[in-house]
């Protein structure tokens, strides 16, 4: 199921699903937890990104073409790294260029795949690790 997160006619957090014409049918629940599918089709202010997640890991060098474009060879290991959770924008909003970077003659962007882990995990074995994906996300 294709879920968004979303601001009603009355400027309330909702998730939905179904959306189409501006519209999408209400669900009750949290996007880590259960849904319930209401049946009620409600009109969609404003998309959201669809969480506000408290941690956003990244794996640098984890594609062996964009390794070696970048000059440096795949590692042994992911690289992982953090990203601000402050950095998420909303699809359509304008994604703002600090003014120390305007006169840069290029802002470099990546097309990514997000994965939200929906629940705790450690030390999870690789045929395990399906078990604890909420979802997929396209992120920039």
């Amino acid at each position: 199921m294709k879920i968004i997160r979303f601001l009603d006619e009355h400027d309330h957090q909702c998730y939905g699903h179904a959306y189409s014409d501006g519209n999408a049918i209400l669900l009750e629940g949290t996007l880590l937890g259960e849904f319930t599918d209401t049946g009620r089709r409600v009109s969609v202010k404003k998309i959201l990104a669809p969480l506000e997640p408290a941690a956003i890991f990244g794996i640098a060098l984890n594609y062996k073409l964009h390794a070696e474009e970048a000059g440096f060879e795949k590692p042994k290991y992911p690289v992982l790294f953090f990203k601000n959770p402050a950095s998420v924008n909303h699809p359509g909003d304008p994604i703002v260029i600090p003014k120390c970077c305007e006169d840069v003659p290029q802002v470099d962007w990546e097309a990514e795949l997000a994965v939200v882990i929906g629940r705790a995990a450690k030390n999870v074995p690789a045929s395990e690790a399906l078990q604890y994906v909420r979802g997929y996300s396209p992120t920039n």
